[in-house]
């Protein structure tokens, strides 16, 4: 089987520009979704502009345009690429519906939903969590598999484990946030913000900075003048990770890839959570996180280092890689390692 994956343009440099923006569609964690499926998938990935010429010499069609579910969301558009991979399977990796809590009278438009719906019926659908499967077989749509977020399986790495640091303090603190824009002023953004920016020594940055003037000389003046010197951007994968390899020893924030990077490279993470994404993810996953109301500024960062505990997680790591590969073999989809690994744990567990 060959397998085509719907990519973001690539980036050539990790300097902040406008077309390195709109290359990785606004939002620098789609590089780590993007990485981990290419590396992880015996796949060719094509760009949207490619898809037409080049539909022909693929048996299957993996996307991520389902990722971010709201109930006004129209997917539409889809039925282009639809029509183009007419009678072949295509397949979603990961849904997920997008709630400020689990609201579990979500109502989807009916246009999706039936997208949705065609697109079971010749493929099993990857889900991120058990509150995206609940809305989706409320909906009808029940050939689906909960998978969580495909960037924590890179590599296919049965061995991966992350532990706790006596020496993090003398490492550095990379901290996240979510977009800063004029959405953010309530007394609760300003707290965990200058806690942040204070306790880090590096802001890692995934949209860009939205902050009308008025926020910019009031309340997040102090704010923004440390976080001028302490943000950093990437735009490349590989040197993100890399540079959470060197010398980091915790990470802190509400943003999920901002965590996931530094937890693919070992380094401890806790996630903060105002809504159904992360919270789901972060509960499948076995990830430590806190939801954002359990903020106290007035707790060290000590505090939140110990509630960073991976114990959960390294046990239960393996047999979630163990579900994702077996998703994949359910969809025809050959991966690049773990194929080994996998059949022998398979064949121990039977016997």
């Amino acid at each position: 089987m060959k397998t085509a994956y719907l990519k973001f343009k690539p980036c050539q440099s990790n300097e902040v520009t406008e077309e390195n923006m709109k290359n990785i569609g606004n939002n620098t964690g789609n590089t780590v979704f993007d990485y981990s499926l290419m590396t992880t998938l015996k796949c060719t990935a094509l760009e949207s502009d490619e898809l037409e010429e080049r539909a022909w010499e693929f048996d299957n069609l993996v996307v991520r345009d389902f990722i971010w579910i709201k109930e006004d969301t129209d997917m539409s558009y889809f039925r282009n690429i639809m029509n183009i991979f007419k009678n072949k399977p295509i397949i979603p990796i990961s849904i997920g519906i997008q709630a400020n809590e689990l609201d579990l009278n979500f109502k989807m438009l009916k246009s999706t939903e039936n997208i949705l719906k065609e697109l079971s019926e010749k493929a099993v659908l990857a889900v991120r969590g058990e509150y995206t499967a609940d809305i989706l077989e409320k909906h009808g749509i029940k050939n689906i598999r909960i998978v969580g977020c495909p960037s924590m399986y890179m590599g296919a790495n049965y061995g991966r484990k992350v532990y706790r640091d006596s020496e993090w303090k003398n490492k550095q603190t990379l901290v996240n946030y979510k977009t800063l824009s004029k959405e953010l002023n309530t007394s609760l953004d300003t707290s965990l913000l200058n806690y942040l920016i204070k306790e880090s020594d590096v802001y890692i940055e995934q949209t860009k900075c939205y902050f009308p003037d008025e926020l910019r000389k009031t309340v997040f003046k102090d704010f923004l003048r440390d976080y001028v010197k302490k943000r950093k951007m990437f735009f490349k994968f590989e040197d993100w990770y890399k540079f959470c390899l060197d010398n980091k020893g915790f990470s802190l924030g509400a943003r999920f890839h901002g965590n996931v990077v530094p937890v693919l490279a070992g380094v401890p993470a806790l996630f903060i959570y105002f809504d159904s994404r992360t919270r789901e993810m972060t509960d499948y996953f076995d990830l430590p996180a806190i939801h954002v109301s359990q903020f106290d500024a007035d707790k060290p960062l000590d505090y939140y280092y110990d509630l960073a505990d991976y114990s959960e997680f390294n046990k239960n790591y393996a047999s979630k890689l163990d579900n994702f590969i077996g998703f994949c073999l359910d969809n025809n989809l050959e991966l690049n390692s773990g194929m080994e690994k996998y059949l022998y744990r398979q064949l121990k567990n039977k016997y």
